[in-house]
């Protein structure tokens, strides 16, 4: 193989990891945001169901202080039935007393059914917590290894980087020239440099001309697909 497309070649082996580690690098944030967005909503569909459980409580608290009125007031009716002496109080404070006793009966039913729904709640929540603990502890897992990649990484780039320039550094400007603005008009997305096989290029697969694969025979000139303007080599 030329020379020249050697050296454009290991250039571009070197280029494409780098530029591999760099976008990976990228990533890596948006992976971290995305999980943490996932962890977010995991708690808030637990502290909803909590939300439920609290609110039955509350219910729960009401219709018990309710009840205790209640009691006070039928003791209260009961007292002041056993002093009256007129009949139409008498028969007035036993419909009051009547009434109180169905109130009570309601409250004690309401009560038992909402005692029952807090259980089945506690139940189920008692499952969801584990559920949500698992999940809390396999993202917040996953965040740390994206984390302790995130540095990996880093370390990574800086010898791609290094490692990169040195050979930059011995390619020649005119190669360089031709290198860079073909991985710029490509927006630094590689290959850069490609094979050229049944006259179609390997990067964009289309058919090239036949000038186009008579020049690429040469070992002296850089040769471009005329479709995508990828560097292209016999």
């Amino acid at each position: 193989m030329d020379s020249m497309i050697t050296q454009l070649l290991n250039l571009q082996e070197k280029d494409s990891n780098l530029i591999e580690a760099q976008t990976q690098l990228r990533r890596i944030p948006l992976d971290i945001q995305t999980r943490e967005a996932k962890l977010k909503k995991e708690e808030a569909q637990f502290n909803e169901k909590k939300s439920g459980l609290q609110a039955l409580e509350v219910e729960q608290a009401s219709l018990d202080i309710d009840l205790k009125t209640a009691e006070e007031q039928l003791v209260k009716y009961k007292t002041q039935q056993i002093s009256v002496k007129k009949n139409d109080e008498y028969q007035a404070l036993t419909k009051q007393i009547a009434d109180t006793e169905t109130k009570i009966d309601q409250i004690e039913e309401a009560e038992i059914e909402i005692l029952i729904k807090i259980d089945e709640e506690k139940e189920e929540l008692k499952g969801e917590q584990e559920t949500f603990q698992k999940a809390r502890g396999r993202i917040q897992n996953e965040i740390s290894r994206l984390k302790e990649s995130e540095t990996q990484v880093k370390t990574s780039i800086k010898k791609l980087q290094e490692i990169f320039e040195n050979t930059y550094s011995e390619v020649p400007d005119t190669m360089k020239q031709q290198y860079d603005f073909t991985k710029n008009k490509l927006k630094q997305k590689p290959p850069f440099v490609v094979l050229l096989k049944e006259q179609r290029c390997k990067g964009c697969h289309m058919k090239v001309s036949n000038e186009t694969a008579s020049d690429a025979k040469s070992t002296i000139n850089i040769v471009k697909c005329e479709n995508c303007g990828r560097i292209v080599y016999l």
